[in-house]
């Protein structure tokens, strides 16, 4: 029973005797009354505000919770973003949407076939490969051999479906190295000790143009030809190995304003520009652009890269071939060709062969703007008999073909 409850109990039962007892009035009792209550709401009052602050508190102490919770899903987002970007640019992750199926029945015959595609695999990347096919395939019709060879080849794809990716060991390694090269070596516009303006290709500083150790020393007092020379990327390299002259042929004027500002800005005394192209002619020829931009041209679209129909006519150009200019510019000690031209090297080779001859300068040629340069530019030098030793290397690890080159060095 509360302390209101037995006062106004007590008034009830005799009034003036609550009044002799405390010398009160009914009135002043009620007030007495009144007063208690409102302090007894005030203590209920305080007592909810105590609990609802302790609420308060609690859901502070959530929300911070839920903050750095957040805080930390954002930033393990963020950084599985980036490993998945990484892994993409590496060619680590499958997109399956790049490869439709017809049915379920061709998705179930790269499942059922995973073993056989690593057999096909392994065979066909082993020694014996290339005796093996010939003995299968001798005596077969056309029509056998073409049967014979897309099964073959189907079964290559069965594996690389499989495993989900296309690049190998080596080069997701070598993708890894480029990384931290690219971190180490490249601030701005400037690429390890080079200052470079425009565009340059990255994977010939990575790779030092996959020259050895005894290529440079073989290199120190002989002339250099740079064909294709871009904006002048190559040529800075390749001066660095010789105490003579490089040779940069470049015939878009763009690319050579360009390369002439790089030999300029790099304050390089012995790279030679020359604004003409090299073919098996002297002669004046379209030159062709692709869409994507100054970094793809060709004067035989027909055997570039991409399709015909994606480059457009930006220029004519004066060409002239390897032999001629040897002959007119009296070049002696020729150490080096790099031949990278879109689809043009076996003509650019076809007038150098004097010149191949007579100084059985070091190799470096393009092989990937057609399948007709990867399969024939090796058998035209090979037919030489310049007791050449050849080389396939892929400068750019991140790409599937581009920039596979052939590497001739003469054996002593």
């Amino acid at each position: 029973m509360t302390i209101r409850r037995k006062i106004i109990r007590i008034v009830r039962i005799d009034s003036r005797h609550y009044y002799k007892i405390f010398g009160v009035t009914i009135k002043e009792l009620f007030n007495f009354s009144k007063l208690l209550k409102l302090k007894d709401n005030e203590y209920k009052l305080k007592t909810e505000n105590k609990k609802l602050k302790n609420k308060s508190n609690i859901i502070q102490t959530n929300y911070s919770y839920l903050q750095s919770d957040h805080s930390l899903l954002e930033k393990n987002y963020q950084k599985l973003n980036e490993e998945f970007k990484e892994e993409l640019a590496m060619g680590n992750v499958y997109k399956s949407k790049s490869i439709s199926f017809e049915n379920e029945l061709e998705i179930d015959q790269i499942r059922k076939f995973e073993n056989n595609g690593k057999q096909f695999m392994e065979l066909f990347l082993s020694e014996e490969f290339e005796d093996k096919f010939k003995k299968m395939t001798q005596n077969l019709t056309f029509e056998d051999k073409k049967k014979f060879k897309y099964i073959f080849s189907r079964m290559l794809s069965v594996y690389f479906m499989n495993n989900g990716f296309l690049f190998n060991e080596e080069e997701k390694l070598m993708q890894q190295n480029q990384e931290v090269f690219k971190k180490n070596n490249v601030d701005g516009d400037s690429v390890r000790e080079f200052k470079i303006e425009g565009h340059y290709a990255f994977h010939a500083f990575f790779k030092e143009m996959g020259l050895t150790k005894k290529d440079k020393e073989f290199l120190k007092n002989k002339n250099i030809f740079d064909i294709g020379a871009y904006t002048g990327d190559t040529a800075l390299i390749l001066s660095k190995y010789t105490n003579q002259k490089v040779y940069a042929f470049e015939p878009f004027s763009n690319n050579f304003v360009t390369m002439e500002n790089n030999i300029k800005i790099n304050n390089v005394k012995n790279i030679i520009p020359i604004k003409k192209g090299i073919s098996n002619n002297e002669e004046t020829v379209n030159l062709f652009m692709h869409m994507n931009g100054d970094s793809v041209m060709s004067i035989n679209p027909e055997n570039a890269t991409y399709s015909k129909n994606e480059y457009n006519f930006i220029d004519k150009i004066e060409t002239t071939t390897i032999d001629n200019f040897i002959k007119k510019f009296n070049v002696k000690d020729l150490g080096l060709i790099k031949i990278d031209i879109e689809g043009s090297e076996q003509e650019a080779i076809e007038g150098s062969l004097e010149t191949i001859k007579k100084f059985r300068p070091i190799l470096l040629i393009s092989i990937y703007h057609n399948a007709s340069d990867f399969f024939e530019i090796k058998p035209i030098i090979e037919d030489l008999n310049l007791n050449y030793e050849f080389e396939i290397d892929k400068e750019r690890p991140e790409s599937f073909l581009g920039e596979t080159m052939l590497y001739c060095r003469p054996i002593d």
